[in-house]
C-alpha cells in the first residue's frame, strides 16, 4: 500500500515493490492525485483517486479517509493478503480488525513533519495504532529510528533500520567536465525545503555557475527565475543519467528541518553511482557519505566548497572507493533484508 503515486518519481517503494516481485506475489494500491494526466500503470496495481485540496479543508479530508477505508476494506477482501506491506499511518484504518495476516510498515519519511498542521494529532495516532499492531517497522534511517522510538516506547523492539539505496546499475563511464558556466546539477522532487534563497545568492557571487533543477514541483512552491537557473520536469528515472551526465557536479540544497533531518537521501547514492562530485547540505543523517560530499552548513561554507570543486580536475573519491560503496548499497541487497524479516516474523 503506497502513499505515493507509482507514476511519480521513482523512490523507495517503487524500487522495493520491484525488488519483492522475485519472491512474491505482489499487488500494488497506490494514491493518485485527480489532477495526474501523464501516468504508468502497473497489471498488478489498483488505484484510489484522492479528494482534491484536502490538505486545506479538514472536512474533505474526513471523507477521503473514508473512502479509502472501503477502497482498502474492498481490496483485502478480494485478495486476502498473507502480507500487508504499508507505507504510511493512514492505511492502518483500512485494514479490518477481523484481518490475521502480517502487517510491515515500512517508514520512509517522518510522516508527521509531513503533515499539515490540521493532520498532525491526528497522524500521530494513526502511527500509535501501526506502530503498535505492525509485525514489524522498517525505517530507512538512524534518525526515524531515534524519533519513532520516543513516540512509541513500548514497541521499540519491532524497529529495524533498513536504508535506501540505488538501482544496481553501476555507470562505467568517468566524466570530468568544466563547462563554460560550472553546472550543478540536482534530480528529485522540488519542494517547500529547498533553499532556492542559497543558490540565488551564490548566482550574484559566482556570475561563471548555473544551476540544472530536474524533477516535478509540488503544488506551493515556485523556482525562482533566473537565467542560470534551468528546470526540467521529471523524466523517467532510466534516463536520469543521460539528462544529468553534462553536469559538472550534483548538489543536495536543503533547509534543515523535520523532514530533512529524517532522510537517508537516494540520490545522493545515485550521485555517487554517477561519478561526480557533490555539494550537500550537512546534517547528522548523512555523515556517513564524507568521504564522497563536499558539506557546508551555511552561506560561507557554501561559498568555499563551490570554489574548492571548481578547482578540481577529478572526483573527490576514487573509482575503487566509489565501487566499494555501490556494491552493498543496491535495491537487491535491501529487499533481500526485507524478506529475511518477512521471513522469520
Amino acid at each position: 500500500m503506497m502513499h505515493l503515486d507509482w507514476s511519480w518519481i521513482k523512490q523507495r517503494p517503487q524500487f522495493i515493490e520491484e525488488k519483492l516481485e522475485n519472491k512474491f506475489d505482489v499487488h500494488v494500491t497506490c494514491i493518485r492525485n485527480y489532477r495526474i494526466r501523464n501516468y504508468n500503470n502497473k497489471n498488478n496495481m489498483s488505484v484510489f483517486y484522492r479528494v482534491p485540496f484536502i490538505s486545506r479543508y479538514p472536512q474533505l479530508w474526513k471523507i477521503n479517509q473514508f473512502r479509502l477505508k472501503k477502497f482498502l476494506y474492498k481490496h483485502i477482501k478480494k485478495f486476502n493478503p498473507e502480507i500487508i506491506y504499508v507505507s504510511s499511518p493512514d492505511f492502518i484504518e483500512g485494514i479490518p480488525l477481523s484481518y490475521k495476516g502480517k502487517i510491515v510498515y515500512d517508514c520512509m519519511d517522518d510522516m508527521i513533519a509531513f503533515a499539515p498542521m490540521h493532520r498532525k494529532e491526528n497522524i500521530l495516532q494513526l502511527e500509535k495504532k501501526l506502530v503498535e499492531r505492525a509485525n514489524t517497522v522498517i525505517v530507512s534511517s538512524d534518525w526515524l529510528k531515534s524519533v519513532l522510538s520516543k513516540r512509541n516506547p513500548g514497541f521499540a523492539s519491532k524497529l529495524h533500520i533498513i536504508k535506501n539505496g540505488f538501482d544496481g546499475n553501476i555507470v562505467q563511464e568517468e566524466q570530468h567536465l568544466h563547462n563554460q558556466l560550472y553546472t550543478f546539477c540536482y534530480f528529485g522532487t522540488i519542494s517547500h525545503w529547498f533553499n532556492f534563497d542559497i543558490l540565488v545568492k551564490s548566482l550574484a557571487d559566482f556570475p561563471d555557475i548555473q544551476y540544472l533543477l530536474v524533477g516535478p514541483v509540488s503544488p506551493g512552491t515556485t523556482i525562482p527565475k533566473h537565467d542560470r537557473i534551468v528546470h526540467v520536469p521529471a523524466v523517467e528515472h532510466g534516463e536520469l543519467y543521460e539528462k544529468t551526465k553534462h553536469a559538472d557536479a550534483f548538489i543536495m540544497p536543503f533547509r534543515i528541518n523535520d523532514i530533512v533531518l529524517a532522510v537517508d537521501p537516494v540520490k545522493l547514492y545515485e550521485y555517487i553511482n554517477f561519478n561526480k562530485n557533490i555539494l550537500c547540505v550537512e546534517y547528522p543523517e548523512v555523515e556517513r557519505f564524507k568521504p564522497f560530499v563536499f558539506f557546508y552548513h551555511d552561506y560561507e561554507s557554501f561559498c568555499i566548497q563551490v570554489r574548492e570543486m571548481k578547482k578540481l580536475t577529478k572526483t573527490k573519491y576514487s573509482n575503487e572507493e566509489r565501487l566499494k560503496f555501490l556494491s552493498p548499497n543496491t535495491w537487491e541487497e535491501r529487499a533481500q533484508d526485507i524478506v529475511s524479516l518477512l521471513e522469520i516474523m
